[in-house]
């Protein structure tokens, strides 16, 4: 069984600030066509309706009161690499960030978690700014602390898939610690469009990536929850990943990992030179 919370997310993308509907019922994608798609709807719509905004450094993130309750609920999970996949929708907005040397610009305003990001070398080369605004956004939004950058994790054996940073999180319960990794679903100009069959090898690797580091990692030495965070250019490239997710990526590769799909309209996020997604 996999959760995929807000399957009729559709972002208004002529609204450069993301105050347009969010939830448009009736321009509906076409992968809520299925009966089991319609009744979770009619289920949740409400709760959905009740969005929670984040507004810092001139961004603001969105996500509906229900998906940012399972969020937490899967870091509360007793045996989250046994659960089913979770994918939860939400908004970023942040238009006048254009580039890295913009956020830059602004990261006074920032949490040390992202700062120390930007400060430290990246492994990739070409995603300091989504991963440093993902940092940014899991701490406004779910109260988690950075505990160390990809640069900071270490792996046994070595060589293999690696995570983008780690962060811890205080429950009722215990400290909960989130392995997360960072994508980008986008167009690129003068490439193949981007289409159903290259989100879902987007997600299977990632997904499988994510994975296989948490389960690989020596330090830090525990890890509960795998997260995979997708950036997405447009509500039309969301609804890629959101169809790829529930068609074609199998059950298995899912199963234990939360999905964190944000729409995001800030350039900066998809400013490539190396080409790394």
């Amino acid at each position: 069984m996999v959760w995929m919370f807000g399957s009729d997310y559709v972002p208004s993308d002529s609204d450069d600030d993301e105050e347009g509907r969010m939830y448009d019922h009736g321009a509906r994608d076409e992968a809520v066509s299925d009966d089991d798609d319609i009744d979770m709807v009619k289920e949740f719509a409400a709760l959905r309706r009740g969005m929670r905004a984040y507004s810092f450094a001139g961004f603001t993130f969105r996500i509906s009161a229900i998906e940012s309750l399972a969020f937490l609920i899967a870091m509360r999970s007793t045996y989250p690499a046994a659960s089913a996949g979770l994918l939860l929708n939400s908004t970023f907005s942040g238009a006048h960030v254009r580039s890295l040397r913009d956020l830059r610009h602004i990261s006074s305003d920032l949490t040390d978690g992202a700062r120390m990001s930007m400060s430290e070398a990246n492994a990739g080369g070409d995603s300091v700014a989504s991963e440093a605004l993902s940092i940014e956004v899991v701490a406004r939004a779910f109260g988690a602390e950075l505990v160390c950058t990809e640069m900071g994790v270490e792996y046994f054996p070595a060589g293999g898939s690696m995570t983008d940073y780690v962060v811890a999180m205080q429950t009722a319960r215990r400290r909960v610690v989130a392995s997360v990794s960072v994508t980008r679903a986008m167009e690129v100009p003068g490439m193949p469009e981007f289409g159903i069959a290259e989100a879902a090898k987007l997600l299977m690797k990632k997904l499988s990536g994510v994975k296989a580091a948490a389960r690989n990692m020596v330090v830090p030495r525990r890890v509960d929850v795998a997260v995979l965070h997708v950036w997405a250019s447009s509500g039309q490239v969301a609804r890629k990943v959101r169809k790829a997710y529930r068609k074609v990526v199998p059950e298995e590769v899912k199963q234990g990992v939360v999905v964190l799909l944000t729409v995001a309209k800030c350039p900066a996020i998809f400013s490539r030179s190396r080409g790394k997604l």
